[in-house]
């Protein structure tokens, strides 16, 4: 079993949990507030950052960064990521309360 985590120190961590050991890091350029994996799809990781993005990333047999969003607002900070099961598309919110698909 995994965790993803986030940190203030900028990065996301994959997490062993049985040998309490960290696999991997996910480096933004700010606080990565929220992370998720995606439910039909466990090599792929989502995380969003007060870098004001949302990056899907995938094991690296599958390629490391596979995309990056900017929310394009300074002042819109995302805040939480989800990625429903039955839903095809990543789900976000940010402090303005706007959520995008």
């Amino acid at each position: 079993m995994y965790i993803f985590s986030g940190a203030e120190d900028r990065q996301g961590y994959l997490w062993d949990r049985h040998y309490h050991v960290c696999l991997s890091k996910f480096q933004h350029s700010n606080v990565v507030n929220c992370v998720a994996f995606k439910p039909r799809d466990p090599e792929t990781l989502v995380s969003v950052s007060d870098d004001n993005t949302i990056k899907v990333w995938r094991s690296r047999r599958r390629h490391r960064q596979l995309s990056s969003a900017n929310t394009n607002d300074s002042e819109t900070l995302a805040t939480l990521v989800s990625v429903p099961h039955d839903c095809p598309e990543t789900l976000s919110s940010a402090e303005n309360a706007v959520v995008t698909a």
